[in-house]
């Protein structure tokens, strides 16, 4: 894969997890030095996986947008990558749709980033199966107003309680331009008490489909 050169890559389910990828992948990453896109989608990266991957992003300046969809990790993860994420400000695009990051692993990431002025503008946490509790991190996180301009939640449930919650301390992320909301069955009940906070906030582009406003 050495390519002296090479800005993009994406290595696509081609089960690139485990020994192969903690320690001749990445070691294979560390030459690749003008690398700005890496896209690694359903690769049964785990938890074990993404710790020795977050030691090489903390060294790591040329990655941008680094894309983790569709594989194995979970709260742990969420742990290292906000260890990464706190040392390398290069990253300004993160998305790990459909995983399991939730709980405490999903606050460290979301105070890393909420405490971080430069760096990451963009973050994909649709399908992470997020509940009650984590919604309650993102409004704290809304709140801390983030840099953040881009936030994608779809295919996870909000409920109608979940939905004020985040409408409420949606006005206070004044950054935010991009909402995802997409099949989170949002209903005529949920949907109208967070829509009703949207004239507050700064948000230019909202992705709503799939819901069941009837």
């Amino acid at each position: 894969l050495y390519v002296p050169k090479l800005k993009s890559l994406k290595i696509i389910t081609n089960n690139l997890y485990g020994d192969i990828f903690s320690n001749k992948f990445i070691s294979t990453l560390k030459l690749l030095k003008d690398l700005n896109y890496l896209d690694l989608t359903d690769n049964k990266i785990g938890d074990d996986d993404i710790k020795p991957f977050s030691e090489f992003l903390k060294t790591n300046k040329s990655i941008q947008t680094l894309l983790l969809d569709l594989n194995k990790m979970t709260s742990r993860s969420g742990f290292f990558l906000a260890d990464a994420l706190n040392k390398n400000h290069s990253i300004q695009s993160l998305s790990v749709n459909h995983n399991e990051i939730t709980g405490s692993g999903l606050e460290s990431l979301l105070n890393v980033i909420s405490n971080n002025t430069q760096g990451l503008v963009h973050l994909n946490l649709a399908d992470n199966k997020l509940q009650k509790d984590d919604f309650n991190q993102i409004a704290t996180f809304f709140n801390a107003n983030p840099s953040l301009q881009i936030l994608d939640l779809s295919n996870n449930a909000i409920n109608p309680l979940c939905s004020n919650v985040l409408g409420v301390n949606l006005k206070k992320a004044k950054y935010l331009k991009c909402l995802k909301l997409n099949n989170t069955k949002m209903n005529e009940e949920s949907g109208p008490q967070f829509l009703s906070f949207i004239h507050e906030t700064n948000v230019e582009e909202l992705e709503l489909d799939m819901n069941i406003f009837g």
